[in-house]
């Protein structure tokens, strides 16, 4: 039966079938086991931002620490400070000496995009300049938007001018335009500010988590695999199983009707 035309190709397709969706099972299930740097190598060349990301769009994976390039106005809002902080992050010791605070302000780019942007690190608010005025290009690297788990739990509420982390969830009441799910300190820029140390964010371990959202979907596909195979083999053996034993009711004639 399974030579006949009708069967054999069912069985191809099933086949076929399978295999497509084990292979991308097996896709998925790679990509969930794909380990990830917080930074990306040091000696890419930059590349325009608007190639990375869009507004309201997280930070690929891929490219966190990734060189970029962007042009602009700071004029979406005001500069914002953050305090507590390092040139290379949130201090954690003695050894993290001299505190000072980020300085942030938003860059306007093409399209209404506005760009969180670290300028650099100050010893004090007093020592933090204004942002230039007129247009303004800048080298640097992208950075997700920081997590709240950074947020002093101490602190409720901060003063003017101040925010606890650099975050677009909170910065996007402060400042107009749509803003990217993340931040770009500055490496380069011109003109300069010379005033400012820059900031370097510490580059994150390499992690080894598995990424369930690939992990559910590589299993998805392995259960339609499954489903094709399974379909394709209760088809046959339902015909088999009537070609073995045919229905008696249906191979036996009704008798006549009786008269009286």
């Amino acid at each position: 039966m399974l030579l006949t035309p009708r069967y054999a190709a069912l069985v191809l397709v099933a086949l076929l079938l399978a295999s497509a969706f084990v292979a991308l099972s097996l896709w998925q299930y790679q990509r969930a086991q794909t380990t990830s740097t917080g930074s990306s190598p040091l000696d890419l060349a930059p590349i325009p931002l608007s190639n990375v990301i869009l507004p309201l769009t997280p930070v690929p994976d891929g490219d966190v620490g990734r060189p970029v390039s962007i042009s602009g106005h700071f004029d979406a809002g005001p500069q914002l400070l953050v305090p507590d902080r390092t040139p290379r992050g949130i201090p954690t010791g003695p050894d993290d000496r001299p505190v000072g605070v980020w300085v942030v302000a938003p860059l306007s780019i093409d399209g209404g995009t506005v760009v969180p942007v670290v300028r650099g690190w100050a010893p004090d608010a007093e020592s933090a300049p204004t942002p230039p005025t007129g247009p303004v290009s800048i080298t640097g690297r992208l950075y997700p938007s920081e997590s709240s788990a950074l947020r002093d739990p101490n602190v409720t509420t901060m003063p003017p001018g101040e925010v606890d982390i650099v975050s677009a969830a909170e910065l996007v009441s402060l400042w107009s335009g749509d803003l990217i799910d993340g931040f770009v300190t500055v490496e380069q820029q011109s003109p300069a500010s010379p005033e400012l140390r820059p900031v370097r964010v510490p580059v994150q371990t390499t992690t080894h988590g598995l990424h369930w959202r690939n992990a559910v979907y590589a299993f998805q596909w392995f259960c339609f695999a499954a489903f094709a195979l399974f379909f394709a083999a209760r088809v046959v053996r339902d015909e088999a199983i009537r070609r073995r034993d045919p229905d008696p009711e249906a191979a036996t004639p009704a008798p006549p009707p009786t008269t009286v």
